[in-house]
């Protein structure tokens, strides 16, 4: 998923994205969904936060997001893949881009929900 994304991508800004064909990429993509709503790898592989990324931006960059139910994929990061990050934020014990997408993520979605994260080294938020 990671590896159409960029190389989509690199079509895209080559000006060659319309030398690939979009039923069958955008078929494809819908068959790495799960039911919760977020993206494997490949077809058959686990969600992965990062593969719904690259999920959503390759149907973004199609114009293509409404196929997707967007409030399954919201709720499916939400859910499954907060607890996932802060894992990922402590384990890596630095401070990086990480910090700021976690932040972002914690500030506008789950503190107004009242979710409990582990925060910034054990911070209870």
């Amino acid at each position: 998923m990671n590896g159409a994304y960029w190389g989509l991508t690199t079509l895209h800004l080559l000006g060659k994205l319309d030398t690939v064909d979009v039923h069958e990429v955008v078929s494809w993509i819908i068959s790495c969904q799960h039911d919760e709503g977020g993206f494997g790898g490949n077809v058959g592989h686990d969600p992965h936060i990062l593969y719904t990324l690259s999920a959503v931006q390759v149907l973004a960059l199609f114009n293509k997001l409404d196929v997707i139910d967007v409030d399954k994929v919201t709720n499916c990061i939400l859910s499954r893949f907060c607890e996932t990050c802060c894992r990922v934020f402590l384990s890596i014990n630095k401070y990086t881009i990480l910090d700021l997408v976690l932040l972002n993520i914690y500030v506008r979605y789950c503190r107004p929900a009242k979710r409990r994260w582990v925060f910034f080294r054990g911070y209870m938020g």
